[in-house]
């Protein structure tokens, strides 16, 4: 790979040993950086914090943290990088492991560039686009193994570990393993990703949870440690074992599962004997009342409690469990107890059904990790209802409007400022809602905006890889399904799952089904056209037929095939 950093000089004759001082044009004032690179023979290439771009005989000193010459010829040029490379300073600042190299014959073209820079404009062109195609598969595969490396076992590699009551317990397959938590909101990352591409860690996931709630009686909320730690909010492992149950992913008891899960969401949580509290934290003004009033809990529980009443009545549902399936698809609907029709969000009320007076949005307490205006966005279920009670052209505005806002933020809400820059990235309520555009009849709107979450939110350098929360590979896994063009607003837990489409960032993916739990061999995304610039859908086939939906169903799929999404810079207002 050409490494062009635009270092431009009068004809350097030995390169063995020179040293160019070199400066960034930033604007106002120069500012000086550490990069280095690596010549083809071996050689480095470092810009110290003096300024001087030297071009070393030596290698790195790891002990000393530096690098060895005993001597520097020093040009008498003083030279300063153009103005088109110091826009792309993250660029270069990206390449400081040295990965990439050049040689000398190539270092001199670079100088001949700033002497005659109208003969080279192709190949500048041409090289920030290798670069960018560099960066763009740098982000991804380094995404895909942080979301992959971040499950962590808590069982030996003999299958055995100390449960919940500090006793031994040895598993008895041996691909068995006892896999950490991390429930919360993982319906719109983690699951989804694993189920598609990895189903055995999805089967060892759901595994796990089954083999600890037959332990002592109890599903876990999130089990560090194997301990009823009750860290986080809600009973999402309802999500997590359906979502795998429903890929196809069916190599345990789901009975067994119901019965653990409906215990949850029907018992009042408690104190355990082994340590620690079980049960579903607010569950008891959640039944009672039919939300969480404020005072009594934390409000946006309400919200999550729905979700997972949802997706054990679609269990209930599979199961053949009529009954059940009514109770709380019914119960499922509680979101709404607290919708204001005349704000269009979600607020706070108390346990007499009075609004909380006064409220803001941004600052009315009772929300996990977020507010009001993160929590009214939360009905995965049931996303028709909720546009349809705020009203559509509303909520698109309300929602496009916020997402312009925090694009000056890159979506992290600097400083917390919440009502500065609402949609906070960086942390699981807001993870969803740029693809409720594609839900309000705006798909345009939802491949603008991941892209601009794509480009903005995730870096490539250990400086802004993820100015967030990555939490266990959660933001990780959602820039991979992401870039593979795919989401599941409602964790795949549906009666028939589907995917909802996107903005597809790569050429071409093909994901490896290799039949496992009778799956296809590969299905293949093909995105003709896809590039930063072509960032929305034109036409879209699957298996040859045209899609004219947003959506396409998840058996497809998981049979292997190949869908075709044609890109272009041009927004297509509605392809529904």
């Amino acid at each position: 790979m050409l490494c062009n950093f635009g270092i431009f000089a009068q004809p350097i004759i030995d390169y063995r040993m020179t040293t160019v001082k070199a400066f960034i044009r930033t604007g106002k004032k120069d500012k000086e950086a550490n990069i280095r690179f690596r010549l083809s023979d071996g050689r480095n290439v470092q810009l110290f914090h003096k300024s001087e771009l030297m071009v070393l005989p030596t290698l790195w000193d790891e002990k000393r943290e530096q690098y060895k010459a005993k001597s520097v010829i020093k040009t008498e040029e003083r030279i300063r990088l153009n103005t088109a490379i110091a826009e792309r300073k993250k660029l270069l600042l990206s390449l400081c492991d040295g990965t990439p190299s050049i040689t000398s014959d190539q270092l001199e073209q670079l100088i001949d560039e700033h002497l005659h820079p109208e003969k080279y404009q192709k190949q500048r062109d041409n090289f920030f686009s290798i670069m960018e195609t560099y960066l763009q598969k740098k982000k991804f595969y380094t995404n895909l193994y942080r979301a992959l490396a971040a499950k962590a076992t808590w069982s030996d590699a003999d299958g055995r570990f100390v449960d919940e009551d500090e006793r031994i317990r040895q598993l008895e397959k041996p691909d068995d393993c006892i896999v950490s938590g991390e429930y919360w909101n993982t319906f719109w990352n983690n699951q989804q990703l694993f189920n598609l591409i990895t189903p055995e860690i999805s089967s060892q996931w759901a595994r796990s949870a089954i083999q600890l709630y037959q332990n002592s009686g109890w599903f876990n909320t999130d089990p560090a440690g194997i301990e009823h730690t009750g860290v986080m909010v809600a009973m999402h492992p309802i999500s997590q074992i359906l979502g795998a149950w429903q890929s196809g992913i069916r190599d345990f008891d789901l009975n067994i599962a119901y019965d653990g899960l409906k215990k949850m969401m029907t018992t009042p949580p408690q104190k355990y004997e082994g340590g620690g509290t079980v049960g579903v934290e607010n569950l008891v003004p959640y039944m009672e009342y039919g939300y969480i009033p404020a005072g009594k809990g934390t409000v946006s529980n309400t919200m999550e409690y729905a979700y997972d009443d949802w997706c054990l009545g679609q269990m209930a549902k599979i199961l053949g469990k009529k009954d059940d399936f009514h109770f709380f698809d019914k119960r499922s609907d509680s979101w709404y107890n607290l919708f204001d029709a005349e704000s269009g969000f979600i607020r706070p009320k108390d346990e007499h059904g009075k609004w909380v007076e006064p409220f803001d949005p941004y600052h009315t307490p009772g929300f996990t990790e977020g507010n009001a205006f993160n929590y009214s966005w939360f009905v995965p279920h049931n996303p028709e209802k909720l546009i349809r009670e705020v009203g559509k052209e509303r909520f698109v505005d309300r929602l496009d409007k916020a997402m312009e806002q925090s694009a000056h933020a890159n979506f992290n809400a600097a400083g917390d400022n919440f009502s500065a820059f609402p949609i906070n990235h960086g942390n699981e309520t807001s993870m969803e809602v740029a693809y409720l555009f594609n839900w309000a009849g705006a798909p345009h709107l939802t491949q603008k905006w991941i892209r601009a979450i794509q480009e903005q939110y995730y870096g490539t350098t250990p400086y802004d890889a993820y100015p967030g929360d990555e939490d266990l590979g959660q933001m990780s896994s959602w820039f991979v399904m992401s870039g593979i063009g795919l989401f599941q607003m409602e964790g795949g837990c549906s009666e028939k799952p589907f995917y909802e489409l996107a903005s597809p960032r790569y050429p071409k993916i093909t994901i490896r089904l290799d039949g496992k739990y009778g799956r296809g061999k590969t299905f293949v995304v093909e995105a003709p056209g896809a590039s930063k610039e072509n960032k929305y859908i034109q036409s879209v086939t699957l298996n040859g037929k045209p899609v004219n939906s947003f959506k396409i169903s998840q058996e497809d799929v998981l049979k292997g095939g190949k869908l075709v999404v044609k890109m272009g810079k041009e927004a297509k207002v509605s392809h529904h």
